[in-house]
């Protein structure tokens, strides 16, 4: 398949939430990849990495035409973090549901001062010459 979408789940989330998504874009014709992380366990920077080894590993073994990622959450902006350390990844679009791409308040609930600390640089803003975001609709 050329097309291949790469499913980044949110905060507190694992990726099974994300099944009924998967098997929709299935149905579509794409060829669906889960990226599952420890969102709450792990240091975002982390998962960024593994994420990019994950995105790689696609890219090497599949030679797709287009990678596309839908994100929930904190998803989006791993994403979006992710690809700014993959500027020779092929073209595709990212959709962000729910992603605080401007930063937000209530991402902070629940959450101790260590992993704050942590995880600001990741929830804090996108920077304004993202080239990768993209509103796309079908």
């Amino acid at each position: 398949m050329d097309e291949h979408v790469i499913l980044v789940h949110g905060l507190w989330l694992r990726a099974f939430t994300l099944a009924a998504l998967h098997r929709r874009l299935e149905r579509e014709g794409y060829a669906v990849h889960s990226f599952d992380y420890a969102s709450v366990f792990n240091v975002p920077d982390a998962s960024i990495g593994k994420l990019v080894e994950f995105v790689r590993s696609i890219e090497a073994a599949e030679h797709p035409r287009r990678i596309h990622f839908v994100c929930h959450s904190l998803g989006g902006l791993m994403a979006l973090r992710a690809l700014g350390k993959m500027p020779d990844l092929v073209s595709g679009c990212v959709v962000c549901l729910g992603s605080p791409l401007r930063g937000s308040a209530a991402s902070w609930c629940g959450v101790s001062a260590a992993t704050r600390t942590a995880m600001t640089p990741t929830i804090g803003r996108v920077p304004t010459t993202c080239t990768w975001l993209t509103v796309y609709s079908r």
